[in-house]
């Protein structure tokens, strides 16, 4: 099940239905109401809500079968990618019969240490005793298959785009399915005929890129999602919930214990995968229904040859827009690099299993040791972030990356254990990925991050097939000097340079364009230093809102929407509470003489408008100082980085003025309170002996 982000989710949530004569409801934020009635008409009520447990499995039992199908089906591609190295090697046959199986390197650098389960027995094949010749045509086998499943997966998505809209998404999850299981018995027919093995998993491993079930899942999650009466959150959080649990089981836990138990003969596995993928196809055809929402009276959907123009001129468009703009191309190009790179992480356990005689089930078990490693380092990045600044933090994370990377790779053809070392604190900045993605998406903006991340997933395609087959032939097992073992490395290393001298020259500082298709913040420096302020900024603001709560509820009760008035905080904020996007619900008159209709009753439609309203209709209330401290600094925005800078400091500008406001507040009202309330004792003492004597 594949992961999605939750601005997918947030998108999905807040879409207005597409379903014919449904109702669309308005989201407005938690503080905010509208006092009165729109247009002098009733809202309807919503249904009540159920709880989030009820609601979770109320939505897995109605769509069983599209649940089941992602985590079943999703779950066995995750294996075979995962399995397809060391398969690929027990495919290799040879004349070297394979009792003379060595453990690889005559004098492993494991000395003493080199215990039981640390040192490979075995050859990796049941047709070739020879592990040097097993572990270099295994690996040219495995790159020509990850390279042929790669440009598969491209030409497959970008079919599957169009058909999902033409043929329906029941059908395209029939086809894909159905590929899945021709791939898997080919897989197991190449375990049994060694003489046709290899042409029955590069067969297998084209088919395997025909199930994209990545794409197709986040179609029909959308389709889910925009249901009138589902929440499309919840949706998502399945979907996410799901796609972590298939991690740890299919891509962690299963394919780890069949590495490490060096198995040789893959059959059975097959079989059992086969069975899995059979069963999903039964699923699909008998209880998936089509999500895709019919066609009303007056849509035209358009047919397969014309959906496929348009999405082409789409792709021109977006192509044409990227390379058009410098720095768009130039991020396009470090990217290619930077994959090109990344590529190569398949050859470290080829290397090591070759040089020093490592098992696969020991690199396997440091490969499972790192993940709980990630996630427990994980929260380091963002601690730099709050202790030393964004930029700070970057820099160091990236240096680190660096670093460890270019050792990683000169060190392993010298020692096992520096190399386990080293890849280990490799992964103790983990976390700086994420983060990467949010700089991107500021230094290009929203439009175009989304473009350049599509043409990404394209070149990132491409460049696993390219590097694949390029590091394979690179590779010699049976390499005796340090020069000869560390060539694959150097080719690696040499592609991490190259993406640092691109960024540096042309991605670090660049002038800003604020105008065009291809608007930019300028480069990566001008960014880091933007989000240092915005984040200096937002915590300036934070303080004095918290400040301004106090002093004006004095620390006893919520801000409520008198004292929001009162205080003058509606006069300061005044800009960021012009506009508000309400519900109007339009009813058709029930008589047929009144509106020359139909006669009879008919259901209401509901619209969203974005529509002015006056600051007096609104009525903002604060339960907690957090909850206002939330709202005063989620005020900032702006189409870009720049804008939203401007904001943030606008912000902040007004909030400064808040306790010249107070007291000058407080000044004007002490007199006038106090007259005020004398009066109103000097009643009170009128008023009491009257009662008593009228009583």
């Amino acid at each position: 099940m594949a992961k999605v982000p939750a601005s997918h989710a947030k998108a999905a949530a807040t879409k207005p239905s597409a379903d014919n004569g449904s109702k669309s409801k308005a989201t407005t934020t938690p503080a905010t109401t509208t006092g009165g009635k729109v247009d002098g008409s009733d809202t309807k009520q919503p249904p009540p809500k159920q709880t989030m447990w009820a609601a979770i499995w109320a939505e897995l039992r109605d769509q069983w079968a599209f649940w089941a199908i992602c985590f079943l089906a999703g779950g066995m591609k995750m294996i075979v990618n995962q399995l397809e190295q060391p398969y690929a090697r027990s495919l290799v046959s040879c004349m070297a019969p394979v009792d003379s199986a060595s453990s690889g390197s005559e004098e492993s650098d494991f000395g003493l240490l080199g215990v039981a389960g640390l040192l490979s027995t075995t050859s990796g094949s049941r047709w070739c005793g020879d592990r040097f010749t097993v572990l270099n045509e295994g690996t040219r086998l495995s790159a020509w298959g990850q390279a042929i499943e790669a440009l598969a997966t491209l030409a497959a998505t970008a079919l599957v785009s169009v058909a999902v809209d033409t043929a329906g998404r029941r059908r395209v999850m029939l086809a894909a399915l159905s590929a899945a299981v021709i791939s898997t018995l080919l897989l197991a027919f190449a375990a049994a005929f060694s003489g046709w093995s290899s042409l029955f998993f590069l067969v297998a491993q084209f088919l395997q890129g025909f199930l994209p079930m990545d794409y197709i899942a986040l179609v029909i999650c959308y389709d889910l999602a925009e249901r009138s009466d589902v929440d499309g959150e919840m949706v998502f959080y399945i979907a996410q919930s799901l796609g972590m649990m298939g991690n740890v089981l299919w891509a962690l836990c299963i394919p780890g214990f069949i590495t490490m138990i060096e198995l040789t003969d893959y059959r059975p596995l097959w079989f059992a995968v086969l069975l899995a993928n059979v069963f999903a196809l039964v699923v699909a055809a008998v209880g998936l229904p089509e999500s895709r929402p019919p066609p009303s009276s007056e849509e035209r959907r358009p047919g397969a040859g014309e959906l496929l123009r348009i999405k082409a001129q789409e792709a021109r468009r977006d192509i044409a827009t990227v390379l058009g703009s410098p720095s768009l191309r130039n991020a396009l190009i470090c990217y290619l690099l930077m994959r090109m790179h990344e590529c190569s992480s398949f050859m470290l356990t080829a290397q090591a299993m070759a040089y020093h005689g490592v098992s696969q089930g020991t690199l396997m078990a440091v490969e499972l040791a790192k993940h709980p490693l990630c996630l427990f380092c994980a929260p380091l990045v963002g601690y730099g972030c709050d202790a030393y600044g964004i930029r700070a933090a970057v820099l160091l994370s990236v240096a680190w990356y660096l670093a460890t990377s270019v050792v990683e790779r000169a060190i392993l053809p010298f020692s096992p254990w520096l190399f386990i070392a080293i890849s280990s604190c490799h992964a103790l900045l983990h976390g700086i990925w994420p983060l990467r993605g949010m700089i991107e998406t500021q230094l290009h903006g929203e439009k175009n991050a989304a473009r350049i991340r599509s043409l990404q997933w394209s070149i990132g395609h491409i460049a696993v097939a390219l590097a694949a087959p390029f590091y394979a032939n690179l590779f010699d097992a049976g390499a005796q000097s340090y020069w000869d073992r560390a060539v694959p490395g150097m080719a690696q290393i040499a592609f991490l340079l190259a993406y640092v001298v691109c960024v540096r020259l042309f991605l670090w500082s660049s002038a800003p364009k604020t105008t065009g298709e291809a608007a930019s913040n300028g480069g990566y420096g001008p960014v880091l230093v933007a989000l240092d302020e915005l984040n200096v900024i937002k915590c300036e603001v934070a303080r004095l809102s918290a400040s301004a709560f106090l002093a004006i509820t004095d620390g006893k009760g919520p801000l409520t929407g008198r004292m929001f008035k009162d205080s003058g905080l509606e006069v300061l904020f005044a800009p960021w509470l012009t506009t508000s996007v309400v519900a109007t619900d339009r009813r058709r008159s029930a008589s047929a003489g009144a509106s020359g209709g139909p006669a009879g009753d008919e259901e209401g439609e509901t619209e969203v408008q974005q529509k002015a309203v006056p600051q007096s209709a609104q009525v903002l209330e604060f339960p907690s100082a957090e909850i206002f401290i939330h709202w005063v600094t989620g005020l900032p925005r702006g189409e870009g980085l720049g804008e939203t800078l401007d904001d943030a400091r606008r912000v902040l500008q007004r909030l400064r003025e808040t306790p010249k406001l107070l007291a000058r507040r407080s000044q004007l009202r002490t007199p006038s309170s106090d007259a005020g309330e004398g009066q109103r004792r000097g009643r009170s003492e009128q008023v009491k002996p009257a009662t008593a004597s009228s009583t």
